[in-house]
C-alpha cells in the first residue's frame, strides 16, 4: 500500500500583539490542510489548526506563565473512511513516573531517564476515545553533556504503535505495531519542499491511522514559524528537527529496514 500526502495550504501571516509588555504572535488562521491520494483517488483529508496566541492567553486565564505551557495546543480533524478529532489535553502524573518542571519522567537506569510532556494527544471518533499518543524523550547522561532521543507511542483502537523519526538520506518515520515494522513514512530531505510525503505500508495496515501519523510528522517537525523581525516585517523561519542528529541514528537506526520500501513498491 502506497499513499501520497500533499499539503494543500499552509500557515498565513498573522499579527503582532503586545500584552503586558510581551510581544505575542497572533495567527487566527494558522493551520495546514493535507490531502491523501491512494490508487489515484482522494482517500481523505486532514486539517491541523494551531490555537492562536490570543486564544491560548484566554485559555490560560490571562496568566503568561500558564500561556507558555499552551503554545503547542492545537485541534485537528481527519476525514477518511472514518472521521476523527484530535486534541491535546493535560494529563496527571502516572503512578510509575515522577514529576519535574518540564514533564513526567521515570528512571530507566543510573544514566537514562524517560520523559514525556504533561500532555497527551487524544483521538476521538463519535465522541469516544479511540487513541492516546504521548511524545517521549530519552535522556542519556554522558560525561559532561546529555543526549536526547525521541519517539512517539500510541494505543490506537486497541493496538500499540511506536513511531521513530530518523534523518538518513531523507527524513523517515518508522511505524511499528509492537515489534513489527508496518510502515515507513518518507519525506524528501529538503525542509522547504511541500507535497513530498509518501507512506509505504503493509497491506491491511490501518490507512486512517497512517495518514494521521504522516500529517503529525509534518506539523510536529517541519512547520515553519512566522515571526516579526526588528524592522516589523513578517519572516518565515525553518528549523532543523530535533531528531535529525547522529544520536538519534545511533539509538534507533536499527528501526529502519533499508529493503522495506522496495518490497512495498514491488508488492512483496
Amino acid at each position: 500500500m502506497i499513499i501520497k500526502m500533499n499539503q494543500t495550504s499552509r500557515d498565513k501571516s498573522g499579527l503582532s500583539m503586545g500584552i503586558g509588555g510581551f510581544n505575542l504572535q497572533v495567527t487566527p488562521d494558522s493551520g495546514t490542510d493535507y490531502e491523501f491520494i491512494y490508487n489515484n483517488n482522494i482517500y481523505g483529508h486532514f486539517n491541523y489548526q494551531k490555537i492562536s496566541r490570543n486564544e491560548a492567553l484566554m485559555k490560560s486565564g490571562g496568566n503568561l506563565f500558564n500561556l507558555s505551557h499552551n503554545l503547542d495546543d492545537y485541534r485537528a480533524v481527519f476525514n477518511g473512511r472514518s472521521s476523527l478529532n484530535i486534541n491535546v489535553r493535560k494529563v496527571d502524573c502516572p503512578s510509575d513516573f515522577e514529576e519535574s518542571m518540564v514533564g513526567y519522567y521515570r528512571q530507566i537506569d543510573d544514566k537514562t531517564k524517560c520523559f514525556f510532556r504533561k500532555e497527551e494527544h487524544v483521538y476521538t471518533e463519535n465522541n469516544q476515545v479511540v487513541g492516546i499518543l504521548r511524545e517521549y524523550i530519552i535522556e542519556t547522561k554522558k560525561k559532561i553533556f546529555s543526549n536526547f532521543t525521541y519517539y512517539d507511542a500510541i494505543n490506537y483502537k486497541g493496538q500499540n504503535y511506536f513511531l521513530y523519526p530518523l534523518k538518513l538520506d531523507h527524513y523517515y518515520l518508522c511505524v511499528y505495531n509492537n515489534n513489527t515494522l508496518i510502515a515507513i513514512i518518507m519525506k524528501e530531505s529538503t525542509l522547504f519542499k511541500k507535497d513530498n510525503y509518501t507512506i509505504y505500508a503493509l497491506d491491511g495496515s490501518d490507512a486512517d491511522f497512517l495518514c494521521m501519523m504522516a500529517a503529525k510528522f509534518d506539523y510536529t517537525y517541519f512547520q515553519p514559524v512566522k515571526r516579526q523581525d526588528s524592522e516589523g516585517h513578517m519572516v518565515t523561519e525553518y528549523s532543523t528537527p530535533d531528531f535529525a542528529f547522529k544520536r538519534q541514528r545511533l539509538a534507533y537506526g536499527d528501526k529502519f529496514d533499508s529493503n522495506f520500501i522496495e518490497r512495498i513498491k514491488n508488492g512483496i
